[in-house]
């Protein structure tokens, strides 16, 4: 079920376990890193996604390492972040998960809570810009998920650069402009991430066509046709997982 949030001009669309391909492959990428591992959410909405990979990541890593992962999320909205903090979604959240996951997330008044051991995993920070990020360190993970496209080509260029140099193992990236993608990862240092491609395009159940999306339509940067086009940019432009290119070779 996809949360839909508006506050201060801002719109967020969100869901958990949006894409179960993703977060396993995603989850698998992470699991190769020395702990801690640290990952950062950018435009975080609600927080939906972030608890994705927490919950996914508590309930699926190996012995031991349930507690090795630590996120950061932030937005540009205040007001979606502060949701995020309270982790409470109404009960129709549950309409779209498997009994395994609804039994991951607690009864509230108000709907249900993500619990409070994963809400510890996951760090609010104060509202930013994925564009100009104000951030310290470097992470394992750095995520824009569903916000390119609301962003100019020349800020999507600035946006993917600056996760290239804060991640250290894979960025991922969703809904964004389709014809520059490729110059765009490229200048990063970044290169498509092939496993599980398939299975994670066609996990998007609600962005996928029948046929090619043209370019004058106002979901160009959003819907993605049913069947992975022939075209040279492929592997970017139907990509969601992005690797420096040295990672890439190594894993060959």
């Amino acid at each position: 079920m996809m949360l839909r949030c508006y506050a201060n001009g801002h719109t967020g669309t969100t869901a958990f376990f949006r894409n179960r391909p993703l977060l396993a492959e995603l989850m698998g990428l992470l699991a190769l890193a020395k702990v801690p591992v640290r990952v950062l959410f950018h435009a975080c909405s609600v927080g939906a996604e972030p608890y994705s990979l927490a919950l996914w990541w508590r309930h699926h890593a190996p012995p031991g390492a349930a507690d090795s992962l630590a996120i950061e999320a932030t937005d540009i909205d205040p007001e979606f972040l502060e949701t995020a903090r309270r982790g409470v979604y109404p009960i129709s959240v549950l309409d779209s998960l498997s009994a395994r996951e609804r039994s991951w997330l607690a009864p509230h008044a108000d709907g249900v809570q993500v619990p409070a051991c994963v809400r510890r995993m996951v760090r609010v920070l104060p509202p930013m810009s994925f564009v100009a990020p104000a951030l310290v360190g470097r992470y394992d993970a750095v995520c824009i998920m569903n916000a390119l496209t609301y962003v100019t080509l020349g800020e999507q260029r600035q946006a993917i650069v600056t996760a290239g140099r804060y991640a250290r193992r894979v960025v991922a990236l969703t809904a964004f402009h389709p014809d520059t993608i490729a110059e765009d990862v490229a200048a990063a240092g970044l290169v498509p991430w092939s496993g599980q491609q398939r299975a994670i395009h066609e996990a998007w159940g609600d962005r996928l066509v029948d046929g090619p999306v043209p370019p004058e339509s106002p979901y160009y940067s959003f819907q993605l046709p049913r069947q992975m086009a022939d075209v040279p940019d492929a592997a970017a432009r139907y990509g969601a997982l992005f690797v420096p290119m040295a990672s890439a070779h190594q894993a060959r």
